[in-house]
């Protein structure tokens, strides 16, 4: 079977034949001979590979919107849990994270007034 070629390209000093679904090196005369059997002649190398370049790019935004959705339910999972198990203790729970917070932060004052001293 003879592929015949659908393109070719002079891209960075090569001579590039596209056939079928290849895209080939190709010398002087084999891209004359293919632009004489019909060849489409392209202007860059995005051109030649066609639609390659798009169907990329929508697979790899389709990945990041499933990881987007993904930890968006994951959040939402996690919050309903940690609600649920501390319904009963709300106001206790509520108590300790402040406490803990005010903790924390009076932590964070003192070690950095010490290490400015």
């Amino acid at each position: 079977m003879v592929l015949v070629p659908v393109a070719v390209a002079y891209i960075g000093g090569k001579y590039l034949i596209k056939e079928g679904d290849q895209i080939l090196e190709a010398t002087k005369e084999e891209y004359d001979n293919a632009i004489e059997q019909g060849a489409i002649i392209v202007e860059s190398f995005a051109d030649l590979i066609g639609d390659l370049g798009e169907s990329i790019a929508e697979g790899t935004l389709g990945v990041i919107r499933g990881a987007g959705v993904a930890i968006l339910d994951a959040s939402q999972a996690t919050y309903s849990y940690i609600s649920s198990k501390v319904a009963d203790r709300r106001v206790e729970a509520v108590a300790v994270t402040w406490a803990m917070t005010v903790y924390g932060l009076t932590a964070f004052t003192i070690f950095n007034r010490i290490r400015r001293s």
